[in-house]
C-alpha cells in the first residue's frame, strides 16, 4: 500500500480497499468456500470493534462490535451480501489480533517469522 498526499482529489480515483474487510472476506471464503457466511463470521468476531470517526477525533473510545445489527459499520444487503453501512472515512476500526498458519507435512503450524 502506498500513500501520497495530493492537492486535489482529481488523481484519487478507484475503489477503496479496507484491509480489515478484505482479511475477513478471505478468511470466510477459505473457511466456507464462499462468502455466504461472511456477516455471521464478522458478527462472531467479538473483538473486532469500530467507532465513528467524528467521535474518535473528539477522544471517544466507546468502540462497539462492527457487525452489530443495530448501528454497525457493516450490514446485510437485501441480496444477502455484506455492505458497508458507513462510508470508509466515517469509522475507525480496532482489529482483533490474528494468527497465521501454514501446512507443513500435513501438520498445522503457526507462522512466527517471515
Amino acid at each position: 500500500m502506498h500513500f501520497s498526499r495530493t492537492d486535489s482529489g482529481a488523481s484519487d480515483k478507484g475503489p477503496v480497499l479496507l484491509p480489515k474487510l478484505f482479511r475477513r472476506c478471505a478468511a470466510s471464503y477459505v473457511t466456507h468456500g464462499s462468502l455466504q457466511n461472511l456477516l455471521a463470521d464478522i458478527r462472531a468476531s467479538r473483538s473486532d470493534k469500530f467507532v465513528r470517526t467524528s467521535d474518535f477525533l473528539k477522544g471517544g473510545v466507546a468502540f462497539k462490535q462492527w457487525g452489530n445489527a443495530q448501528g454497525g459499520a457493516v450490514r446485510a444487503a437485501a441480496s444477502g451480501k455484506v455492505k458497508l453501512a458507513l462510508a470508509p472515512w466515517e469509522f475507525v476500526l480496532k482489529e482483533e489480533p490474528s494468527t497465521l498458519y501454514r501446512d507443513i507435512g500435513g501438520q498445522r503450524r503457526e507462522i512466527t517469522a517471515f
